[in-house]
């Protein structure tokens, strides 16, 4: 026998700055697959807003919220999100940042429920040798109803003894 399966695909992202508000954007993305093995279409679509603005010329803040939908052909999920992040450089070799993130996915195994902070920086020592350090924190609960709580942490050195070679080691 003959079998034929037809597909496609379509992608679109849109991306709006406001002039009344500096700093201030809307991103708009979305996905559309159809055919092969899936005899449903299976769709994403993401909205969000995000806001950038330096508070000192060291200091820069970034926001984003947003909400992603999608069925993949179980059915509807929503996932929203929020990000805000601090970042420093007070010099042109230090820098560091710390970051508060989560989600609410609306899932239909169940809802799950996400918090995290993040905190790093790096260190320029020496011309061609850098460290960073980062460390992070989790909070949640899963679809089924468990909690999730982790703690993690890491050091990474990098050494560039000529510009076409790069070594680095993370202890984690």
């Amino acid at each position: 026998g003959r079998v034929s399966a037809p597909q496609g695909n379509f992608a679109c992202a849109l991306r709006y700055q406001f002039a009344q508000v500096q700093g201030l954007s809307y991103a708009l993305a979305t996905t559309v697959r159809h055919g092969g093995r899936n005899r449903r279409p299976a769709w994403l679509l993401t909205n969000g807003l995000g806001y950038l603005r330096p508070l000192r010329p060291t200091l820069l803040l970034t926001t984003r919220l947003d909400r992603t939908d999608s069925d993949d052909g179980r059915g509807h999920e929503a996932i929203n999100g929020y990000t805000a992040t601090l970042g420093a450089t007070p010099l042109r070799t230090l820098s560091a940042s710390a970051s508060l993130s989560g989600s609410y996915a609306q899932l239909v195994s169940g809802n799950e429920l996400r918090n995290s902070i993040l905190a790093s920086a790096t260190a320029d020592l020496y011309r061609g040798v850098a460290v960073t350090a980062s460390a992070s924190a989790t909070h949640g609960r899963t679809d089924t109803g468990r909690t999730v709580r982790a703690v993690e942490g890491s050091a990474t050195t990098s050494l560039v003894p000529h510009r076409t070679l790069t070594m680095s080691a993370t202890f984690i």
